[in-house]
């Protein structure tokens, strides 16, 4: 009957009918978008509007783009490489010395914790162990291996913000990244704490791709990849209490509505599995049962000594205030966009500042146990602000939190590119240093001194005990297994006593004893019965065995890279 139902025009001319019969069914009642049924009839019968070339440029350009974000720790590397002095320094750190040792050691067939003492976990020590064995007592080598360890990290970073938030909270979060205060420094030096945090930020985006595509196996190389950071040094295993955490309350609500307890438990016992057996593996085979007491009494009997002027973990992190005003922005803006694996970030720090305000003796290479996560929310900070600038402030009202908070994002940039671009760039020497040794400073000057007199003993040295171990390995000398980590830590706790330190001389007769680092009087009341001053320069006194003899006028001055 005509009149009845509702009056559907005829198609124009052109329009396939099809697609005009199926309007209707999908929305009843109203009128049919000629035009639009049209175009997307087109679209499954003709080409591509856009021309092949222009869809072949824009594929190119993701790949170019994809395959700059992969090798933007480039930019790390070429900087430190070229203008960071770290090729011809004598030493960094004291407990490059140290961690050195211990490898050497472990290299030439000691056992860790049950002849060499240490108080760290063992994966480091390993690791410079095998690079030994390949390439011999190389520091320059070994310098490049940690500053992997810092691409590792920066790169892990910097494709976390990509990922998350974007591109401008990529680049600022890396640039704030390489110049946190001391960042550079440790990115070639030999020591443990820049290695486990970059294992721990691995793990940290792993945990958070899981977050973003639910795909399981990112949880078992998160707790993979924490667990080996925690082999290298415990303070990350506060991670591991967060992560759980987190795991369970993204589940949560999932759970009250389904009461499933197989969904609800699987994430965390996946990242508990991958964690605990690596963990448990890694820990049976290199420490257990003589490095436990090492790995634990020692920190413990730390916390009941009084160290001589003690530097608080506040006292380190006030050199990055503006970073930390802005991460607390930053941490604004996770809360605001309803992102729980910034909220990672926060808990990280908050619990890496509250761990280390309760340890003790803290040193300046503690702090990027905060500073890390605090660089990238920073970079949160900046990102959002630079996105509103790109938007011109739409939609933003004066009087607003948003409004203050970029105010204040404004205020702090400078505050940061002032406080701590300049402390960066001194650290730089702009000569291309490691290509031509950059001037030493007095203490280096001293030991570089005394070590040339080591070198006139070095052909007869079996032995060198030293309290910087430094000596020995430009030397490619032991040291008493028992001595090898002769630390400010080891001797104010009585875990080692002058007088342990007096029998490994008698034990070995070491043909060389330099020290440079502690006061040892009864030490050097029995070397001085039994050994000969040769060297003595403010500090630095090098000491050797009655009867060594220099080394002949055509025999080689010994020592290593």
């Amino acid at each position: 009957m005509r009149g009845a139902g509702p009056r559907i025009s005829r198609p124009a001319a052109g329009i396939n009918r099809s697609s005009y019969r199926e309007a209707p069914r999908a929305y009843p009642g109203r009128k049919v978008d000629i035009l639009t049924s049209s175009i997307r009839n087109r679209s499954a019968t003709t080409a591509c509007p856009y021309p092949m070339d222009k869809v072949n440029a824009l594929r190119d350009t993701t790949r170019v783009s994809r395959l700059l974000w992969l090798l933007a720790p480039g930019m790390l590397v070429a900087l430190v490489v070229l203008f960071y002095p770290f090729r011809f320094a004598f030493e960094l750190d004291a407990d490059e010395g140290v961690n050195l040792m211990k490898s050497l050691l472990v290299n030439q067939g000691a056992e860790l914790y049950t002849d060499v003492w240490s108080d760290q976990p063992p994966l480091l020590t390993y690791l410079i162990a095998a690079l030994f064995r390949i390439v011999g007592v190389n520091l320059t080598v070994v310098r490049l291996t940690v500053l992997l360890f810092s691409c590792v990290l920066f790169w892990a970073a910097v494709q976390y913000l990509k990922a998350f938030w974007g591109t401008n909270h990529a680049i600022a979060g890396g640039l704030i990244l390489i110049l946190l205060p001391s960042y550079l420094r440790l990115s070639v030096s030999i020591m443990v704490g820049l290695p486990a945090i970059a294992l721990a930020m691995l793990s940290f985006l792993a945990i958070s791709y899981w977050h973003k595509d639910k795909k399981k196996l990112w949880l078992v190389l998160s707790g993979f990849a924490l667990a080996l950071s925690i082999m290298t040094k415990l303070f990350t295993g506060l991670l591991a209490p967060l992560f759980v955490a987190g795991l369970i309350a993204q589940e949560w609500q999932g759970f009250r509505k389904t009461g499933s307890w197989s969904q609800f438990l699987t994430p965390g016992v996946l990242w508990t599995g991958g964690f605990g057996i690596t963990a448990l593996l890694t820990g049976l085979l290199s420490i257990y049962p003589d490095g436990l007491s090492q790995l634990t009494v020692t920190h413990w009997t730390a916390q009941q000594t009084e160290f001589s002027d003690p530097t608080s973990i506040a006292g380190y992190l006030s050199e990055s205030l503006p970073a930390i005003f802005l991460a607390v922005i930053g941490s604004v803006y996770v809360l605001q966009r309803g992102r729980p694996t910034g909220l990672y970030l926060t808990g990280w720090a908050l619990a890496g500042f509250l761990l280390l305000s309760q340890y003790s003796p803290i040193w300046y290479h503690h702090q990027l146990l905060v500073t890390i996560p605090v660089a990238i929310l920073a970079g949160v900070a900046i990102g959002e602000f630079l996105i509103a600038i790109r938007d011109r402030f739409r939609n933003l009202r004066p009087v607003s939190v948003g409004a203050a908070m970029h105010v204040a994002v404004a205020v702090l940039i400078p505050y940061f590119a002032a406080s701590s671009l300049s402390s960066s760039l001194r650290e730089l020497d702009y000569r291309l240093p490691n290509l031509r040794p950059p001037a030493a400073d007095l203490r280096e000057i001293e030991a570089v001194g005394m070590l040339d007199v080591m070198r006139e003993y070095a052909d007869a040295t079996n032995y060198i005990l030293t309290d910087r171990p430094m000596f020995a390995i430009w030397l490619g000398k032991p040291v008493p297994p028992e001595v090898a980590a002769l630390t400010g830590k080891r001797l104010l706790t009585g875990e080692l006593s002058q007088v342990e330190i007096i029998s490994a001389i008698q034990r070995y007769q070491p043909e060389q004893v330099a020290l440079a680092r502690f006061e040892l009087p009864q030490v050097e009341v029995y070397l001085r019965q039994h050994y000969r001053l040769v060297y003595h320069l403010t500090d630095h006194r090098l000491y050797v065995r009655g009867d060594l003899q220099p080394n002949s006028p055509n025999s080689s001055p010994g020592g290593g890279d």
